[in-house]
């Protein structure tokens, strides 16, 4: 009994420095191993959510970790939203989804691992207040689905005539058919039962129909082989009956087994057996005590002789690991090797010299031979390297190219770590070396693949540039030949047809700035430009732009603004006056009698930050479209049906682009519409209010500005530069019947020359001209002013090019301000005006 007593006091220390030294061994091992990083959804129980601590459950959060546990890795979990949870592996700030269900259209953006192991139904649930036997007859009953889900996706593919409701989470949706809101609503099984048990009783509802079964599967960023390969290796590793508990545990309902129930009856003979020998301690006679003690020696020497029987056993164990290590490295592309640091001998676990192409021993393992077949490039870096790991104890860990006996280059990646000794000093450095050839190929390939697409995008910038010129260039003349004719006498005949000449460029510009916008959209190169405005001026200009064709259609227009929004705003003007145009002139389109009316509506204001929420609504009396085809109204180049195309007319992208736009300003379009009832639609826009300084110049009175450009007519002499005939004749035309003094220059180089010879006070400058454009001739001409060739002059820019010049280019090159074409006598008076 006193050997037990010592037997115990000594496993009472072995057991906590055993289980301390294993905690230390793991700990290392985990060190400067990349950790997996999975995203999934924060409200998709029992597949993943967060606990009422933020704490990842689930059955896949258990899956994972039981992944990250039998392939040695450490997995961090990023639950979010649903979208969010997609948008991170395709934004490269998670490594993969925890578990998504395969479809073309994600599968352009993600790469799919084989089908998990976890079946899961996705099941239509009707209330029970419902007589339908299936889904087709819910006739006009709206169905409940996840929002960006599979749901979604399946329901307008298998059943695009049933009608949806979208909802960001199952929770819900599930939410909505208890409080009546809905009376259907389609979700996966596990979790639509895991809610309605929580929610509400699930005798509300019936299950109608499976419609589909699907297996969730790991998901990584499209083109992530080696990431995806990596992960259905390790997918393999996962034992089946672990996976078979977790899914009785979190789907099936059933609790995972903690104790085995075999090992009851082990622990209940242990308890006795310990009671009993506990019990003895406290009896024994003294008269026993000398014979354990002999019993307890003889042991000691049986211990004694089986440890040294083990030692024995452990060094043939670390022998035959020995030769393991280099049978691995002689058939592997990885090379482990030694480094002696005091006698710099190279000791390879692998077979270097065949892998370089050299017969075997023919590279002598010494650190200068492995130096000497470096990349010169690389030489210097690798021996500082060598020097400074001689003492130091950071961890070895860079790129390098190694010459093959042929004379290319392989690269290696070299990672490795210090052995010290007793002082803390580096005696022997252990490490790997990895070819990684292929994958320093295939970085170089995307790098040219990537300067190839800027390339093409490039060029498709250009392109578009170059269309915007040639096509605004005409359309400036026609505008500018309208303007000036309207000017003169005109009968009636001739004035419709002024009037309609007028109508076509304006919805031909239109156009143009529709194809450019949705272009520059895609492209990611559109940017708001936020400066004060008056909205009340901005809907009146819009109601003049489309008066005459409602009158001449029988169609009442009118424009109606809130008394209480504010004068002036900030915000982009173009824009928005855009979108208005795209959604009254579809109004317009569509209505063959009736009203259309704009209206703009302050919901609300905060005095603290002189912010304004206000309400745009375009309601007409139209032939409106089914709600299942409205859908189609927001795809590019698409109407509701073939037919509207050639009885209306159009591109298909006025919607496209308009909610593009809304969505960039910060809102988002709804659209509400029945058949020969009409169409609403609505958007709303947060502006803030513009300050009194910067708005005194926009709400200058038109009776002002021809007072102002009275008085300087006179006395203003302006130089026009500008190559095109035709837009030379319509500008020079505006400016003279305004009453300025012009003079023309077909280039740059005649309007240095204008400049030195005569005395001028303002230049209309236009960008794209041969010889020397308007960016070359205005920094000449800056450049000319500070050496005292001739005096200052203000320069406006004026550009057809909408798609590349921008403000600040055109300010770096000394302009003073620039019109877009196509330019009206307004827009340029008021120019004028600002700068003189």
């Amino acid at each position: 009994m006193a050997r037990l007593r010592i037997t115990i006091k000594r496993l009472s220390f072995i057991v906590p420095f055993v289980s301390l030294l294993f905690l230390v061994n793991y700990a290392d091992a985990q060190t400067g191993k990349e950790p997996l990083t999975i995203s999934g959804s924060k409200a998709l129980p029992p597949f993943t959510y967060l606990d009422e601590t933020n704490t990842p459950k689930g059955l896949l959060v258990d899956y994972w970790l039981e992944y990250g546990r039998v392939n040695d890795k450490q997995i961090i979990f990023k639950l979010v939203t649903w979208k969010e949870s997609i948008d991170l592996v395709r934004q490269g700030k998670a490594d993969l989804h925890s578990g998504i269900y395969f479809s073309e259209k994600r599968n352009v953006f993600l790469d799919f691992s084989e089908q998990l192991p976890v079946p899961i139904p996705g099941r239509l649930f009707v209330s029970q207040k419902l007589n339908v036997s299936n889904i087709h007859e819910l006739d006009n009953i709206p169905v409940g689905v996840i929002g960006g889900g599979f749901s979604e996706e399946f329901m307008h593919k298998e059943f695009p005539d049933v009608q949806i409701r979208l909802f960001p989470t199952s929770k819900r949706a599930i939410e909505a058919g208890f409080s009546g809101e809905i009376l259907a609503f389609i979700t996966d099984y596990p979790t639509a039962m895991y809610y309605m048990h929580n929610i509400g009783s699930p005798d509300q509802y019936q299950v109608l129909d499976t419609l589909y079964t699907h297996h969730m599967r790991a998901a990584v960023k499209e083109g992530n082989r080696a990431l995806l390969q990596e992960i259905e290796a390790g997918i393999s590793r996962v034992p089946t009956q672990k996976v078979e508990r977790l899914l009785k545990r979190w789907v099936w309902g059933l609790s995972v087994e903690i104790i085995p129930s075999w090992l009851y009856p082990a622990l209940a003979g242990t308890i006795v057996v310990f009671s009993i020998l506990f019990m003895g301690v406290h009896t024994r006679t003294l008269k026993h005590q000398v014979a354990a003690r002999t019993q307890e020696l003889k042991q000691e020497i049986n211990d004694r002789i089986v440890l040294e029987t083990n030692l024995k056993k452990s060094e043939a164990t670390l022998k035959e690991s020995e030769t393991r290590l280099k049978t691995a490295g002689k058939v592997s592309y990885d090379l482990i090797y030694e480094w002696n640091v005091q006698t710099d001998h190279l000791e390879w676990f692998g077979d270097i010299d065949s892998l370089l192409g050299y017969e075997q021993g023919e590279i002598s393992r010494e650190i200068t031979t492995w130096l000497s077949l470096i990349h010169p490039d690389d030489q210097s870096k690798l021996s500082d390297a060598v020097d400074h790991h001689r003492t130091s104890t950071k961890p070895i860990q860079f790129d390098y190219r190694i010459r093959h006996k042929d004379g290319h280059y392989r690269y290696w990646m070299d990672n490795g770590l210090p052995l010290l000794d007793s002082t803390g000093k580096p005696y022997r450095w252990v490490g790997v070396c990895t070819d990684i050839t292929e994958r320093k190929e295939m970085e170089e390939q995307l790098r040219i693949n990537r300067d190839q697409a800027e390339q093409a995008n490039q060029a498709k910038s250009e392109f578009l540039a170059a269309m915007s010129h040639e096509i605004r260039t005409p359309i400036n003349s026609i505008l500018g030949l309208c303007e000036l004719m309207s000017h003169t006498p005109l009968n009636t005949k001739q004035s419709r047809y002024l009037l309609s000449l007028n109508t076509a460029s304006q919805s031909l510009f239109s156009l143009l700035n529709n194809i450019l916008d949705f272009s520059r959209i895609e492209a990611g190169e559109l940017a708001l430009e936020l400066a004060p405005f008056s909205l009340v001026d901005l809907l009146e200009e819009v109601s003049q732009i489309f008066i005459c064709e409602a009158q001449d259609s029988g169609i009442h227009l009118t424009c109606e603004s809130s008394s209480e929004i504010p004068s002036q705003l900030l915000g982009d003007e173009t824009h928005l006056r855009q979108v208005l145009i795209n959604l009254v002139g579809n109004a317009l389109k569509f209505t063959e009698e009736g009203t259309v009316t704009l209206t703009a509506t302050l919901t609300h204001s905060d005095p603290g930050l002189q912010t304004h929420d206000i309400q745009f609504d375009i309601v007409d009396t139209g032939i409106g479209i089914d709600e299942a085809e409205s859908a189609e109204l927001f795809q590019p180049f698409s109407q509701a049906n073939p037919s509207m195309n050639r009885r209306y007319g159009g591109t298909g992208l006025g919607l496209v682009i308009s909610q593009q736009l809304v969505h960039l300003m910060g809102g988002n379009i709804q659209l509400e519409s029945s058949p020969q009832r009409g169409t609403r639609v609505s958007f709303s826009l947060r502006f803030t209010e513009a300050g009194f300084t910067t708005s005194t110049i926009v709400t200058e009175s038109n009776n002002n500005l021809e007072s102002q450009s009275i008085e300087h007519a006179t006395s203003l002499s302006i130089l026009l530069v500008e190559d095109e005939p035709i837009t030379q004749l319509v500008t020079m035309e505006l400016l003279e019947e305004a009453g300025f003094q012009v003079m023309t220059a077909i280039n740059g180089h005649e309007a240095l020359e204008r400049v030195v010879a005569n005395s001028i006070d303002l230049i209309l400058m236009d960008l794209r001209m041969p010889d020397m454009d308007g960016m070359e001739a205005s920094r000449r001409i800056r450049q000319m002013e500070q050496e005292g060739v001739c005096s200052h002059t203000r320069i406006i820019g004026l550009t057809a090019d909408v798609v590349t010049t921008t403000i600040s280019a055109c300010k770096a090159a000394g302009m003073d301000h620039v019109l877009a074409k196509p330019i009206n006598s307004k827009q340029l008076h008021q120019a004028i005006l600002e700068l003189t």
